[in-house]
């Protein structure tokens, strides 16, 4: 809960958020339509919650 998420590619990225006991999650993971599939593919600098995300293109 309380993620960011941007599209690009044609892949949803899912950025940090809050896990169900109320930790702060650093992790970012694309979802692959294609291959109905999540990936994690990095972390953030800090861990974030209640936060925003954008796609400039």
């Amino acid at each position: 809960v309380n993620f960011s998420v941007s599209i690009f590619d044609s892949k949803i990225y899912a950025l940090g958020g809050e896990g169900l006991k109320g930790a702060i999650i650093q992790t970012v993971e694309a979802y692959d339509p294609v291959a109905d599939r999540w990936k994690e593919i990095g972390t953030l600098p800090k861990p974030r919650r209640n936060h925003g995300s954008c796609t400039i293109n």
